[in-house]
């Protein structure tokens, strides 16, 4: 696994895609609060960190405030709560596009979509999210923009490239089939999202 670390400034002009469980790290109001940091440096112009929740991440994580453990409910409320001031500040941004409640696939598509006008960052933790979007970046079939996933490390709020590696052993499943045949299915299910997506706002 690359883990190359990620400068502030590498982030600037970008789309920042962030996934629920990077907003349970510890790390992440600090890596929120440098980034706004960062923005507030700039000159009139230059270009920005644009970090965004989408949401469908935004509601996955409203629905641990009821969870059973104390402390993971307390930890989801105070969050929210962060990201209700952020969202409020403007440091980031809430897409509040909703095609599918299924978090995963709704960061899927809303990537797919998205690197079509430049390249899209998504910061997760998530082993099977990285791969699915590294599928999307291995397949020729869509001429698009590399879509770019980091991950926060457990140092700080150090962020990091979360590219895994051809010599990583992959799951069972993963394995046993042909990478193509995937990938194909992949961008099949997500094209199909799209369309309906577009049907009913008609």
């Amino acid at each position: 696994m690359n883990n190359t670390r990620i400068e502030l400034s590498d982030l600037a002009g970008k789309t920042i895609l962030i996934d629920t469980c990077t907003i349970w790290k510890d790390s992440f109001p600090e890596f929120v609060e440098e980034a706004k940091a960062y923005n507030n440096a700039l000159e009139d112009g230059e270009a920005k960190i644009g970090l965004t929740v989408i949401a469908a991440n935004y509601i996955e994580a409203a629905k641990l405030i009821s969870h059973h453990d104390e402390a993971t409910a307390s930890l989801a409320l105070e969050r929210l709560k962060y990201l209700n001031d952020c969202f409020k500040d403007g440091s980031v941004k809430l897409l509040r596009d909703l095609g599918d409640s299924f978090a995963d696939n709704e960061l899927l598509r809303i990537a797919l979509e998205q690197r079509t006008h430049g390249e899209i960052y998504v910061v997760t933790q998530d082993v099977s999210l990285c791969k699915d979007l590294q599928a999307l970046n291995d397949s020729h079939a869509v001429k698009a923009h590399t879509i770019r996933v980091l991950k926060l490390s457990s140092r700080a709020c150090e962020l990091v490239d979360f590219t895994i590696t051809p010599e990583q052993p992959r799951d069972t499943a993963s394995a046993t089939e042909d990478s193509s045949e995937t990938v194909a299915r992949l961008f099949v299910k997500l094209l199909n999202m799209i369309s309906e997506n577009e049907q009913a706002g008609q």
